[in-house]
């Protein structure tokens, strides 16, 4: 008794597809072949030139030097503001024209970046969370500072004392007296002593 084995065809469209490998599969090899004869090794890789590395890579310019990355712009120091309403509105612009961006409730804290020129609006950072300042406005109605400066009191302040100057002490000084210096020549003249006259008595007849 004797047996036949039935062999299932290939598909054509893998028969195809095999086809067509092999044959860019020994092109390929060819080109390399022909390559290596040529120059001995492998044809070098193309090195790119400057207008490729400029696209590929922005901080390289074509004439080759490297071109400064522009720094960020740092983001200005917060103000501490909370909220003194029961619902205060964040906007879009300083004007109640504008769109509502968010709603906060009484009690929290508003980074407040400066006031808007010469209204009555804040500008605020949105969004603390960010590298960059996200702007918002609020009117000065709805927030209040949470560490307001101290408003100085009027003090009385002494006036200064002034030192007299030292004064010198007064001596008295002696007035000299003139003196009498007898000279040796001078004699001593003696004061007349008067004269007595006898009174003769006047004898009555």
């Amino acid at each position: 008794m004797s047996y036949r084995t039935t062999q299932t065809p290939l598909p054509g469209w893998f028969v195809f597809i095999l086809a067509v490998t092999l044959v860019f599969g020994f092109y390929f090899m060819w080109i390399g072949f022909q390559d290596y004869l040529a120059g001995g090794t492998l044809a070098p890789t193309a090195t790119p030139t400057s207008d490729e590395i400029s696209v590929f890579n922005p901080e390289f310019s074509l004439s080759g030097t490297a071109t400064p990355v522009p720094t960020r712009t740092p983001v200005p120091a917060c103000i501490e503001f909370v909220v003194s309403v029961p619902s205060a509105i964040i906007r879009q612009q300083p004007t109640t024209a504008s769109a509502i961006l968010d709603t906060v409730p009484e009690g929290e804290i508003i980074c407040v970046i400066q006031p808007y020129l010469d209204t009555d609006w804040y500008l605020i950072d949105f969004n603390q969370r960010t590298n960059r300042l996200e702007e918002a406005y609020m009117h000065s109605d709805v927030i209040d500072a949470a560490n307001p400066t101290l408003t100085p009191t009027d003090t009385f302040t002494p006036p200064p004392s002034v030192t007299p100057e030292p004064t010198q002490p007064t001596t008295n000084t002696p007035t000299p007296t003139a003196t009498h210096t007898r000279n040796p020549g001078d004699t001593d003249t003696p004061t007349p002593s008067p004269t007595l006259t006898p009174t003769v008595p006047i004898l009555n007849a």
